[in-house]
């Protein structure tokens, strides 16, 4: 039996407990827990006997309210609403639906014939917004995928798929099983593979050209370091006037012993040397194209003009320019009868306007000509001879058009 605990007195008024087989000058534990259990319960009674009771307030009834009346329309709807709050798929059948359906009270308030008609129009638009939805999915599947792959330290360009697929079934990866076959594995699998191939096709593109562009900067500055180099700022002028017949084995050495850190292989180096000079020769060639026809069309307009006489020859063509410039109209007609203006051919010197035209072409002829002069070289023979001839052909085919007409050839 548990020890009952009991409080006494001594004589003298000091405390002790004692359980009748022993007895000590402390309050035991057990007996201080019981103490104030008690205390604490008298204490709860006396408040319960001061506090008035609790009255409870009887609840309202619940407003309940009839079902509304439904019109068939609004029947169908509501069929509608049950088929898709109950999940059911575009593949279920009547009788499916019947037995899942069959005791609510919005299944039965329809008609047989018109539950069937509801449910067909149902499955129609459910089977547009599952195929959209795994349409959706499946997207996500193969993007999904597409990034396990790219995570995949393993996989290279050269990973056979068999490889590929075993490494990428051991990552228990959900992105794996989400393609759910392994033929649509496989395809991902090559698109990924031929996408690294394209990147690193481009890579390797774009860093053959940097390459190449900086072989063609190592070749300007060799070209302007080479003591045949003249002063032409133009590098394709320069390139040509020091390169422009030698052969790329005449001048690897010396790129070699300038640059030796180039990434291109020689193969590429003589390429690069060959097309760089190539597009050089076409770069001066139409740039000398454009200086020629310049040339022509400003000797034409002044011979239209009247400001310089048709039966000019070049060798005079300077001297008669100067004299214009210099005294007009009646210096050029008293330089010589043999190229002496035909009647009505030359302004008069009175016009002030004329005379304004006429410094206009005459400097316009010798910057053009000034021009033509400086590609003598690369034209070869006397070009601007022949431009000069060029020009006197077409006026004499076109001397019949008025002269007023001939005006925008200034401008």
């Amino acid at each position: 039996a548990p020890k009952t605990w009991k409080e006494y007195k001594t004589p003298e008024g000091k405390k002790y407990w004692s359980d009748g087989a022993t007895s000590v000058w402390e309050e035991p534990a057990a007996y201080k827990e019981a103490r104030e259990k008690a205390a604490a319960l008298i204490e709860a009674n006396k408040k319960a006997k001061e506090e008035p009771p609790v009255v409870k307030e009887p609840e309202p009834e619940p407003n309940i309210k009839p079902l509304p009346v439904l019109d068939p329309k609004q029947k169908v709807e509501a069929f509608k609403q049950l088929l898709s709050d109950s999940d059911i798929k575009s593949t279920a059948t009547f009788p499916e639906v019947s037995a899942k359906l069959g005791q609510h009270p919005t299944y039965t308030a329809l008609p047989k014939g018109e539950r069937k008609q509801a449910l067909a129009e149902y499955k129609t638009k459910r089977a547009k917004v599952e195929k959209e939805t795994e349409r959706k999915r499946s997207r996500e599947a193969r993007a999904g995928f597409l990034r396990l792959l790219a995570e995949a330290e393993e996989i290279s360009i050269d990973t056979p798929w068999s490889r590929a697929d075993e490494l990428l079934a051991a990552t228990c990866d959900e992105r794996y099983q989400a393609v759910s076959t392994s033929t649509e594995r496989k395809g991902l699998f090559d698109e990924f593979v031929s996408a690294l191939r394209e990147k690193d096709a481009s890579e390797k593109r774009q860093t053959t050209e940097k390459a190449r562009e900086a072989f063609r900067k190592a070749l300007v500055q060799l070209a302007r370091e080479h003591p045949a180099a003249s002063h032409e700022d133009d590098d394709a002028a320069l390139l040509i006037g020091v390169f422009g017949r030698t052969r790329f084995s005449d001048v690897e050495s010396a790129m070699q012993k300038k640059n030796p850190n180039l990434l291109l292989s020689p193969d590429d180096r003589r390429r690069a040397y060959q097309r760089f000079v190539d597009d050089c020769h076409e770069t001066v060639r139409r740039r000398d194209d454009t200086k020629r026809r310049a040339f022509v069309d400003a000797a034409l307009a002044a011979i239209l003009r009247g400001l310089l006489p048709r039966e000019l020859p070049f060798a005079e063509l300077d001297t008669v320019l100067a004299a214009r410039q210099r005294g007009g109209a009646k210096a050029v007609a008293q330089m010589s009868a043999a190229f002496a203006a035909e009647e009505g051919q030359l302004p008069s010197d009175d016009d002030d306007e004329e005379d304004n035209d006429t410094e206009v072409v005459v400097a316009r002829v010798k910057e053009a000509m000034a021009d033509l002069a400086a590609c003598q070289s690369r034209l070869g023979g006397d070009c601007c001879v022949r431009a000069f001839g060029r020009a006197k052909d077409l006026a004499y085919r076109s001397f019949k058009i008025d002269r007023r007409q001939c005006r925008d050839l200034t401008r």
